[in-house]
């Protein structure tokens, strides 16, 4: 078929009115017709971000090190970074995991990252003065919300009255049927419909844009606004307390953190009129979300570097080869010989509860938020027949 045939045949898509070729918007084209031509675009475009974004970028200096620029221009605290982006390495794709396979440890070192565990959902509770949510975050908050949308034959929804040794069980089981599922119907309810929503909940993100970015495992508009509903419904202190920060930051135009971060925020509603009740009404724009955003992350970079600080007081980053900070994890270069105490080490900070993050909800130490630790040969996840030196969780 004929590009011009192409054009006229499927309409072009559109972004905010106007034309796009947009990845999101050429997968959903696939989906939507199962044509080759889009599939093929989609694989030939990841394919020339890996040729001649990150192996151009990624090129070894003598040394066999790859170097990047940083910068610090961001509102929240993250630190960016450029030629190459090292804070931006795919790990859910094919590609990514193979690209990842070529970063590799010095003979007689290993790489080890710390990440820290639901940490955005855990400063969220923070900010919300929520004690059910910390312990939501810091049990399995994606096992637990999808008890609350699962099947009754499942066994039903995980109340918090019990102990968390049996709200961990019972999140077990929920994995398990969420991969049993999958065989059948395709779709993993745990990963591809309630970790979404979850993650979603600390971004402020609408209805729409939830089902749009997933689309294969969540129906339609209306039942991503049933399945936020519902996790709104577990947590109303949560809930109220994303409304009186937004509309705080309109009143203000900034908001100011507990790092001493700013943000300026000018138009975070607009006014339309309704055509229907003839009437002006208020709605949220896209500021809204980085008014969450902008507090959400900004609690997290901040204490990342907070910790960081103390590390480097320690001598850790120098005794450990820190490499950088990648979003929510840190990544040493230790001797293999000094593994267990880099893992001792890290672990005794960032395990830690923060005292400059303190609230009723996190009790007079601060907010805790555990680290999941891996370590490997090379960059890439473990796989005992495909990369069995890939990065394996320490437990």
């Amino acid at each position: 078929m004929t590009s011009r045939k192409l054009a006229s045949y499927y309409e072009v898509p559109k972004l905010k009115d106007k034309e796009t070729t947009g990845a999101d918007e050429l997968e959903f084209l696939y989906e939507k017709t199962q044509d080759e031509v889009f599939g093929k675009t989609l694989e030939l475009r990841r394919m020339d971000t890996i040729l001649n974004n990150y192996i151009v970028n990624w090129e070894p200096q003598k040394d066999g090190r790859v170097r990047t620029q940083w910068g610090f221009k961001a509102a929240s605290g993250q630190i960016d970074s450029r030629r190459p982006n090292v804070l931006n390495i795919s790990k859910h794709s094919a590609l990514g995991q193979r690209f990842r396979r070529i970063i590799v440890a010095p003979s007689g070192y290993c790489l080890m990252e710390f990440d820290k565990k639901s940490f955005h959902v855990a400063t969220l509770g923070y900010l919300a003065n929520d004690r059910d949510y910390l312990r939501f975050a810091s049990l399995d908050p994606h096992s637990i919300f999808t008890s609350y949308i699962m099947p009754p034959s499942w066994g039903g929804a995980i109340s918090f009255n019990l102990p968390d040794s049996e709200i961990l069980g019972r999140c077990k089981e929920v994995k398990e049927h969420s991969k049993r599922d999958k065989v059948h119907t395709g779709i993993d309810l745990r990963q591809d419909t309630a970790k979404p929503c979850v993650l979603g909940n600390q971004l402020g993100l609408g209805p729409r844009k939830l089902w749009y970015k997933n689309r294969r495992a969540i129906r339609d508009e209306g039942q991503a606004r049933e399945l936020q509903q519902v996790l709104a419904g577990m947590f109303p202190k949560v809930e109220s307390w994303k409304e009186w920060i937004i509309d705080l930051a309109a009143r203000q135009t900034y908001l100011v953190d507990e790092w001493g971060k700013v943000q300026f925020f000018y138009e975070v509603y607009s006014w339309s009129k309704n055509k229907f009740t003839n009437r002006w009404e208020r709605r949220r724009t896209d500021e809204a979300e980085k008014v969450l955003a902008f507090r959400v992350q900004g609690i997290a970079f901040g204490m990342l570097k907070y910790e960081h600080r103390l590390i480097e007081e320690k001598g850790w980053n120098e005794e450990y080869n820190w490499i950088n900070t990648v979003h929510d994890s840190q990544v040493d270069l230790p001797l293999i010989t000094k593994r267990d105490r880099c893992y001792e080490n890290m672990t005794s900070i960032m395990n830690s509860p923060c005292p400059r993050l303190v609230n009723e909800a996190t009790g007079p130490n601060g907010l805790q938020v555990r680290v999941e630790a891996s370590y490997g040969s090379n960059l890439a996840d473990f796989d005992k027949e495909r990369n069995p030196e890939g990065m394996r969780e320490i437990k």
